[in-house]
């Protein structure tokens, strides 16, 4: 049978291995193509793209060595381009990176158009701060915070015509001169695809081929820019993406990404590697309104169980219920590691504040709760990277780890690799002595110990210590802060970060009174090494138990119901005109979290669910046809 026989006009293939010929003939043939592999939870879609790439180096290697070109692999996350590079080996035709290094790659020597492009870009943001000082009121610490940024941007502005390199690192902490941070890589990147021929040119011609994993949640600017290209240069660009809409569940992704790609390939893969029987029918039962597209489990897969827990959400001991649900799987399922040590489990909860109250950082969390900027401050996968939060993890916390452990040679490394008194490109010609640093190394060193006698001492104490003694470069928003800390509050501020575009300086005002101990908590869960994750924070992984947990009342936001889609509420206007005219619901959005969270497991599923209502969650859940009567518990 002939690979057109087994893959129709519009892509879509009959048996799985026709999928990869497909897509390498796609990439390779005579006829370039470009496409979009749509694939369920636990489908290969990595092992796709790696295949992909290998069938490129394999029959278009030498072509592309030849015209120095390659192929731009684009990644989701820092994890998965290591994993993809492991599993190609051979790199010499591919770029493999994230979207912020991919679009610096692109970047990288257009200093003058960076320049050019940084000054409108700041212009912009001095103007819209000082007219919001102008309407603001004068006296307030929001004021005092708009006006150190107007100074920022006025000292960046002016230091602009100075700088003839610029740089950008996905690590860096405290930016320094010329450093572009991760939203400005991506929105010039944007920018310049958008409204430079040239640098377009010189994209096609570098990169002929681009791959981006999982395309639904990748910057909507840079795939806009990305399916521009696609469009304008036909044969000569192809762009294969791989993905599934069904698991977009960030902002910032392309919405409608099926309708906007019309008429490419789109080959699809039906086949569930990573979960058991009984959990593939679930997350097919979740998905058949959305799109149908149904998965067939590993024939050697086991049977797995699956159980929805249901309980009154007013009156629930949340700890004692999820113990209780433990205790339970491990009879349901024959599996004792439902009770074993730390870690066997990973628990989904839907919002970061819920992971706040079970692993006790809520003073830290609280801190930035003031409105949805204040909280991606601390949140977001970049803030996590780089700037206040990476500098308290990265450096400050193993600094008093090492400090506690009094171990002087850790000590003496992370001082020697972070510190600004080794650093000559920053001392502008007035570098301490070595002997007046090594005198001022000890002094800081020595007041680090004294603030932590008691074991659990503040971030402010900490940062105090190191700010004085410029051990450690303060990032701007926690220099701000320890200032801000120094100022007496006016009329009208309260310890609670207002809700204003200056609130992050409040935010970590506020947060500078938390200890170490509890900020270690909060960084632990920011980086994956907690029991304890979100819905959307475990997309692309898997476990092989896994407790999602319901909670709408004990979540701040509005962007999900679980009540409305258990029918314990009733949708809204709103959701009735979206539905009217065809636009994306609440309940839409939650069942693509629900369908993303409940993918995660291998092996064993429970489904607690805190409701207003637990005998019209059981109806709806039931009717859905998600759970059989069965496996549901009502505690």
């Amino acid at each position: 049978m002939s690979l057109q026989t087994r893959c129709d006009v519009e892509g879509a293939c009959e048996f799985e291995v026709d999928v990869e010929d497909a897509i390498s003939d796609y990439l390779t043939g005579t006829r370039p193509r470009s496409f979009f592999l749509y694939a369920g939870a636990g489908a290969g879609k990595t092992w796709s793209l790696v295949t992909a790439l290998k069938s490129v180096r394999s029959k278009r290697g030498a072509e592309l060595l030849a015209n120095r070109q390659r192929v731009a692999v684009v990644t989701f996350t820092r994890a998965a381009t290591e994993e993809i590079r492991s599993r190609v080996g051979d790199t010499s035709i591919a770029d493999i990176s994230t979207i912020h290094s991919f679009a610096w790659s692109l970047l990288r020597g257009f200093d003058d158009d960076l320049r050019i492009w940084l000054a409108d870009h700041l212009t912009v943001q001095l103007q819209e701060t000082r007219e919001a000082e102008r309407k603001g009121r004068a006296g307030t610490k929001a004021s005092v915070e708009r006006k150190q940024k107007i100074a920022r941007y006025e000292e960046s502005l002016a230091q602009l015509p100075q700088i003839q390199k610029f740089s950008y690192s996905p690590d860096q902490i405290v930016p320094g001169r010329g450093a572009l941070s991760h939203s400005q890589v991506l929105q010039a990147a944007a920018s310049f695809i958008r409204n430079k021929p040239t640098f377009r040119e010189i994209i096609v011609g570098r990169y002929p081929v681009v791959l981006v994993d999982e395309a639904q949640d990748t910057n909507k600017a840079i795939m806009d820019g990305l399916l521009g290209l696609a469009e304008r240069y036909d044969r000569r660009f192809v762009l294969g993406l791989f993905g599934d809409t069904m698991q977009r569940v960030y902002l910032d992704g392309k919405p409608n990404l099926l309708e906007t790609i019309g008429g490419w390939a789109q080959p699809k893969k039906g086949l569930n590697r990573r979960s058991s029987k009984r959990i593939v029918q679930l997350i097919n039962q979740i998905r058949l309104p959305v799109d149908g597209l149904e998965q067939r489990p590993l024939d050697d897969a086991q049977v797995g169980t699956v159980q929805l827990f249901l309980t009154d959400a007013p009156t629930a001991n949340r700890g004692a219920i999820e113990e209780e649900v433990m205790r339970r799987m491990a009879h349901l399922s024959g599996d004792g590691a439902w009770r074993a040590q730390e870690g066997s489990v990973k628990t989904l909860i839907l919002e970061h504040s819920m992971a706040a109250a079970r692993l006790h950082f809520e003073e830290f969390f609280d801190a930035f709760n003031a409105d949805g900027e204040t909280r991606s401050a601390i949140t977001s996968r970049d803030s996590i990277q780089a700037g206040p939060v990476a500098f308290l993890g990265k450096q400050v916390l193993p600094l008093w780890v090492a400090l506690k452990a009094d171990d002087s040679f850790a000590v003496d490394q992370i001082i020697r690799s972070s510190s600004p008194l080794f650093d000559q490109s920053t001392s502008n010609g007035s570098a301490p002595t070595p002997t007046s640093r090594v005198a001022q190394i000890r002094r800081a060193v020595s007041e680090l110990r004294d603030v932590s006698r008691g074991n659990d001492p503040s971030l402010g104490a900490v940062l105090g210590v190191v700010k004085a003694n410029k051990l450690l470069a303060l990032p701007d928003e926690l220099d701000d802060a320890l200032a801000s800390g120094d100022t007496d509050l006016t009329e009208g501020d309260t310890k609670q970060a207002s809700v204003s575009n200056d609130s992050l300086t409040d935010a970590w005002r506020i947060a500078l009174d938390v200890s170490l101990n509890e900020f270690m908590r909060y960084y632990d869960y920011a980086v994956g090494s907690s029991r304890v994750d979100t819905h959307q924070g475990v997309k692309g992984l898997e476990f092989s138990r896994v407790m999602v947990v319901l909670d709408d009342s004990a979540a701040k936001g509005n962007w999900f119901s679980y009540e409305k889609l258990f029918s314990v509420k009733e949708a809204s206007s709103t959701d009735v005109e979206h539905m009217r005219n065809g636009e994306e619901t609440t309940i839409d959005k939650t069942r693509r979290l629900l369908y993303v969270a409940c993918s995660r497991a291998r092996y064993s599923l429970a489904v607690v669910a805190y409701t207003a209502s637990p005998a019209l969650a059981r109806s709806g859940a039931l009717a859905d046809g998600m759970f059989t009567s069965d496996e549901i518990t009502v505690l």
